[in-house]
């Protein structure tokens, strides 16, 4: 069938006209990526602008700090750091570098800004030693090779050099490099971190923590590990599966088991076989025991895996479960770090969820001084707070290590909460928790 040529050219000129709107469309969308990807590209350079001036600035007030001998300015200049190291922080947090692996600078920023956040209160209070002004002093050195890097690096982005779009995945080897493989490799040639004495969440205690409880004991088998399991749970070795052996401070065996119409996961640590983490994925169809009779449940699980002198502290409803939180009890002193957590189920009264790396790592008997008298103590608390109650207890701190303090439970005029910890070794005032109460339980912020 031949096709008149009036019929063609109508077929023809539809057929330009459609390329002709695919090219439009395609133009409009390359441009619209185009446009796109110089905003995230602007955006991305604030980000990294704002890094480059923020480690300048504390790097700067790191500086004044070495040479000031007032106490005031000495106390500003570790509180400019510290300010200086957050938006930092901040900053590097926005730019696109989640693949690179950048903990040597995350590290060194927040590692100094909270070591100087320690030192402007000390400052303030009793003066820095020598050791304190050294450490400054070399982590000057650092400070000041990193904000020459990061300097460097924004002089490359301008001329061209670098960019910080990763331009190599999109158009080829022979494009700018990306500025993320640049700061990788700045990471990577950064220099080691003196230690840093003191007690702050970046403090090389936390990196350094050990779990006391199991360090001593020996190593063991998957068979060994799945006795432990079975034991634990009271259940035939034969139901169990060998899942996995995972790594890191803390190796573990994990098993797993059809339970209850769910799944039962349960690890095991491979030196002493100790179960770290139980849980079940079976939910809990509805409420059929109350509070009571799950923290007893609770207690009677506990007491007949050896975890003895336990005291319950908060406790928090979910659907249709009661989490428990237990601390060890120590000649009555409360020992928070070692903290056991307890899962019941509502509606058969079983324990569903255990997790016990709290108590693992830090469970040890402890060689507690003689208290600040409890009167002493309490002349620390705000007149504005009425108390409830008192004890004595053993708590985090920051860095890893332990405070052993005065505990007092108090109220405000408006029937708030809330818990005051007094050092009871230096009559001090450690922290202040506030307690959020409802239906569902407690939490402490």
């Amino acid at each position: 069938m031949k096709i008149k040529k009036k019929s063609a050219v109508l077929i023809l000129s539809y057929l330009f006209a459609a390329l002709l709107t695919a090219g439009g469309l395609a133009l409009r969308q390359y441009n619209t990526a185009a446009e796109y990807r110089r905003y995230i590209e602007a955006g991305w350079n604030r980000s990294f602008d704002s890094l480059a001036s923020s480690v300048y600035e504390m790097n700067t007030a790191l500086h004044k700090s070495l040479y000031s001998t007032s106490p005031s300015l000495l106390g500003s200049a570790c509180a400019e750091i510290y300010a200086k190291s957050l938006q930092a922080q901040e900053s590097l947090g926005e730019l696109p570098f989640s693949r690179y692996r950048l903990e040597n600078t995350s590290g060194f920023i927040g590692r100094l800004g909270d070591y100087a956040r320690a030192l402007a209160l000390k400052a303030y209070s009793e003066g820095l030693s020598d050791g304190d002004t050294d450490a400054l002093a070399d982590l000057s050195d650092s400070s000041e090779l990193l904000s020459q890097n990061l300097i460097q690096l924004r002089a490359d982005m301008d001329s061209g050099l670098l960019s910080v779009y990763d331009w190599q995945q999109a158009l080829g080897e022979s494009s700018p490099p990306s500025l993320g493989e640049s700061v990788r490799q700045m990471n990577d040639e950064f220099p080691e971190l003196p230690t840093l004495i003191y007690d702050g969440p970046y403090s090389r205690s936390v990196d350094e923590k050990t779990f006391s409880y199991i360090d001593a004991l020996p190593e063991i088998s998957r068979d060994e590990a799945l006795d432990a399991a079975a034991e634990f749970t009271g259940l035939s070795r034969s139901v169990f599966d060998f899942t996995a052996l995972s790594g890191g401070r803390l190796p573990q065996y994990r098993f797993s088991a059809a339970y209850d119409g769910g799944e039962l996961s349960v690890s095991v640590t491979a030196r002493g076989g100790a179960v770290t983490e139980m849980s079940c994925s079976a939910p809990a169809e509805y409420t059929a025991i109350g509070d009571d009779e799950a923290m007893n449940a609770a207690r009677a699980f506990l007491s007949e895996r050896g975890y003895g002198s336990m005291t319950d502290s908060y406790r928090i409803r979910g659907d249709n479960t009661l989490l428990i939180n237990f601390a060890y009890s120590q000649d009555g002193v409360i020992c928070y770090p070692d903290l056991v957590k307890v899962l019941v189920s509502l509606e058969s009264g079983r324990v569903i969820g255990f997790e016990a790396s709290g108590y693992l790592m830090n469970h040890a008997p402890r060689t507690l001084p003689l208290p600040i008298p409890e009167e002493d103590a309490r002349a620390c608390v705000s007149p504005r707070l009425s108390e409830l109650s008192h004890s004595l207890a053993v708590i985090p701190s920051p860095g890893g290590g332990e405070l052993f303090c005065h505990e007092f439970i108090c109220e405000n005029a408006d029937g708030e909460h809330y818990i005051v910890y007094v050092n009871a070794v230096s009559g001090k005032e450690e922290k202040i928790l506030i307690l959020i109460e409802d239906e569902n339980g407690t939490l402490t912020v």
